[in-house]
């Protein structure tokens, strides 16, 4: 607890005492303050509650002009005046210089500061609890912030930047995410990314439990499993921003999640530019959706979209498939150079809307339960294979409580007596029967795949 005489408030004003202390129209939102004359009582005001506290007995005496009183809230106190709560002067912190890590910074910041990170590459994964923003200095590829190799898994979040704050901004830095783990995970809160590079790692960016995201001028490439994922009621816009070389391109999944992707191109991805599951609802407008593996665009599983003035081409088996009770208005779309269809719509989506798109091939209709048509059975089993995998797998990394490991361990111990024989075989001798019990094992479970 501090004490300034009245004689210091006296001899300077309260605008300048304020602007010597590094504060904006008042004292710090992190202090209560209680100014009390001779005929005035002192009140202490508390912010979480928003009350007053009338302290009696404060009468005749400057002697109490200012007392700070509790660390979260600010109010000045006049004779019939009601207490107003002041504000931070916004900070600007830097890293490195006054502080050597970005965590460190992290956690001195207060609400609404500023932190600049300089060229270097961070070896540290950062939780962000506090309203800030963090900005790189310099070229983006310049400020890297990746995992630390000592990072113990299942002491934290497996994320490069965990963030649980409720606002937060992140431009011009790259983040790395490592086989295990997200590069950006927002569990809560709306994230501003701009200008940023994020790669590698299973997921690029997720977004879940009611969190939000608006991602522009962003680069998103070499994400094995997503490069972005909304789930469990998520919220994310996508703007000219490139998703490149990941698993799935854009997937969004659970019922009353949401995304917008506007103005981007989606290329290279292994499985599906963008999927839609679960009751998941897109819009889906002006992008470049190209050279996919399965579908440049895939709903399934009661999802809606609106899919408009988009280029999709040269995806290799079906550039727009709708699937198992989804719905989609799909409209002035140019789909072309696709393998398969250009786009494919199941009988039981019955409510698709087809309108004015230009397509090099013809627009199809088959029912969910027609198996004389290989491919279409194979786009359904893709569009629930991918989903299904890549969500247990992502589910099964982070969980981090011993089973993956336990099972990774058990498959490398099932392959040790299968090498083993590889190895005999290859030097003329005959592998063991329990060897080839093994092998033959595998192969037949492969064959059944």
């Amino acid at each position: 607890m501090g004490c300034f005489e009245s004689k210091e408030m006296r001899d300077c004003s309260f605008q300048h005492f304020f602007k010597m202390n590094d504060w904006e129209g008042g004292l710090p939102t992190t202090s209560a303050v209680g100014i009390a004359s001779r005929e005035l009582r002192a009140y202490d005001w508390d912010a979480e509650t928003s009350k007053s506290r009338l302290e009696e007995g404060v009468h005749g005496s400057f002697g109490r002009a200012v007392q700070f009183v509790r660390p979260e809230s600010l109010a000045i106190v006049d004779k019939g005046i009601q207490a107003v709560k002041l504000a931070h002067k916004k900070r600007v912190l830097q890293v490195p210089g006054e502080y050597k890590t970005i965590q460190e910074a992290l956690d001195s910041a207060r609400d609404g500061d500023l932190i600049r990170v300089e060229p270097g590459r961070y070896r540290e994964a950062i939780a962000v609890r506090k309203r800030v923003q963090l900005i790189g200095v310099g070229k983006v590829q310049d400020v890297v912030i990746e995992m630390p190799d000592d990072f113990v898994w299942g002491a934290a979040s497996s994320a490069t930047v965990l963030l649980e704050a409720s606002e937060v901004r992140m431009c011009n830095l790259t983040i790395v995410g490592s086989r295990k783990s997200c590069a950006v995970d927002n569990m809560c809160g709306d994230l501003t990314m701009e200008g940023c590079l994020i790669k590698g790692g299973r997921t690029g960016i997720r977004i879940s439990k009611s969190a939000s995201c608006l991602l522009r001028f962003c680069d998103v490439q070499d994400c094995h499993a997503h490069g972005i994922y909304v789930s469990k009621q998520g919220c994310a816009t996508v703007e000219k921003s490139h998703v490149v070389k990941c698993g799935c391109g854009i997937l969004v999944g659970d019922l009353g999640s949401q995304c917008t992707v506007s103005g981007c191109d989606i290329d290279l991805c292994s499985q599906v530019g963008v999927m839609l599951n679960t009751s998941a609802q897109a819009l889906i407008d002006d992008n470049n959706i190209t050279r996919n593996a399965i579908a440049g665009i895939c709903m399934s599983f009661c999802s809606r979209a609106v899919i408009s003035s988009n280029r999709v081409f040269q995806n290799r088996q079906v550039g727009i498939c709708v699937v198992e009770e989804s719905v989609a208005n799909i409209s002035k779309n140019v789909v072309t150079g696709n393998g398969a269809w250009s786009i494919f719509v199941s009988q039981s989506s019955t409510n698709t809307i087809l309108d004015n798109n230009s397509v090099d091939s013809q627009s199809f209709e088959f029912s969910k339960d027609d198996m004389e048509s290989p491919v279409p059975s194979e786009l359904l089993h893709a569009a629930r294979h991918e989903f299904r995998s890549s969500v247990e797998s992502l589910n099964g990394e982070h969980k981090l409580n011993g089973a993956s490991e336990e099972m990774q361990r058990q498959e490398e111990e099932a392959d040790e007596p299968v090498e083993q024989a590889k190895v005999e075989q290859d030097k003329g001798g005959q592998p063991s029967h329990r060897s080839s019990g093994r092998r033959d094992a595998r192969t037949e479970q492969e064959g059944d795949y």
